[in-house]
């Protein structure tokens, strides 16, 4: 079964838009731009399959109109719901969530976090004490007291 693209084209642009967008935005796992064969392999790790050939095809616009099962294999490659490619509401929603993953991708802070996150947890509390110890060292406020 094949999606109208018409409905696709109607719902904020065309589908090459939204999947460059995708590529554009949506870090990988090091926080750098997602490849085809990152995706590819994302969505295959996700029970769903969608060759490079075919989703490099789509993503510069020399296909159209994918596949129902193409489009659940590209939105679980890059994470988000199928319906990001017709809802506007939750498009915008998810691209603004995905363009603060993005600016937060390029600072250090982002660095550490990737570096991190399979830290035990007490490792983690070493590395928050750490960061505790840096900000008093530079008078800054204590954590507890940020929002």
């Amino acid at each position: 079964m094949n999606v109208d693209s018409e409905k696709i084209a109607h719902s904020g642009g065309d589908f090459t838009e939204k999947i460059r967008r995708l590529f554009d935005s949506v870090p990988s796992d090091t926080g750098r731009r997602m490849t085809v064969k990152e995706v590819c392999h994302a969505a295959t790790a996700k029970g769903h399959d969608i060759s490079e050939a075919y989703l490099y095809q789509l993503s510069q616009g020399r296909k159209s109109n994918p596949s129902y099962s193409a489009i659940n294999a590209i939105s679980a490659g890059f994470g988000v719901p199928a319906t990001y490619f017709f809802d506007d509401d939750l498009r915008a929603k998810i691209d603004s969530q995905i363009e603060l993953l993005r600016l937060l991708a390029d600072t250090p802070v982002q660095q550490i976090y990737f570096r991190a996150r399979d830290l035990s947890d007490e490792n983690v509390e070493e590395v928050l004490e750490y960061v505790r110890y840096l900000r008093h060292k530079q008078n800054l406020p204590p954590l507890n007291d940020l929002r």
